[in-house]
């Protein structure tokens, strides 16, 4: 709550979802500006509610081929590299792209799980798409995740990975300091054959 007098009335100003409100309460009396700051409040509260329950409704009724179209154009926007998630989105779309997101229910995520088993994608593949689709699905996603979560069937176990790969600049660098010690090897051996006495240094 933050009010404050400006001339002969008290004025409020808030925030609701990072919109700032401001406003005169038309009243003179301090109690009297709270409860209207109060009451200016609640109806913002609620229209923003009121907003966001609509667009919740609008995603249900979307085909998750729609909602993967703008889940990822929003991505490309925001991220340099977009490669995994259309990847991620084009196997989900491929199976699921004609259900509406209100469709989607944990079984349907154990359904799409196995299938893409059958298919031999790797555990952690599915687990990165079954992520992407719920992100899809929004509230309704969270829901899902949670159900999958108590039932601990929301994750495919994984393997240990056996290591992780180096990267080129990590092996140009073993294979300088091998090729390195080879001559240095070398070179003591050539010494040796020839009966000669290592340099100093």
């Amino acid at each position: 709550m933050s009010i404050f007098k400006n001339g002969r009335f008290y004025h409020y100003v808030f925030q609701v979802d990072g919109h700032r409100y401001r406003g005169s309460t038309g009243k003179t009396n301090k109690q009297q500006a709270i409860a209207e700051e109060r009451r200016q409040r609640e109806r913002v509260e609620k229209s923003y509610s009121q907003v966001v329950e609509e667009e919740s409704r609008q995603q249900q009724r979307k085909a998750i081929q729609l909602a993967a179209d703008e889940f990822l154009a929003d991505y490309k926007a925001k991220h340099q590299s977009h490669t995994f998630a259309k990847y991620a989105l084009g196997h989900v779309t491929r199976r699921l792209g004609n259900h509406l997101v209100m469709e989607i229910t944990p079984e349907v995520v154990k359904r799409y799980q196995a299938a893409r088993r059958k298919e031999k994608a790797s555990p952690k593949t599915i687990n990165d798409e079954v992520a992407m689709l719920l992100r899809l699905c929004g509230e309704q996603g969270e829901m899902i995740r949670s159900r999958l979560k108590h039932e601990k069937a929301l994750k495919l176990r994984v393997d240990p990975s056996p290591g992780k790969a180096f990267s080129p600049e990590e092996q140009e660098r073993m294979l300088a300091a091998a090729k390195q010690s080879t001559e240095s090897a070398r070179a003591a051996c050539e010494r040796c054959r020839r009966r000669e006495k290592p340099k100093d240094g």
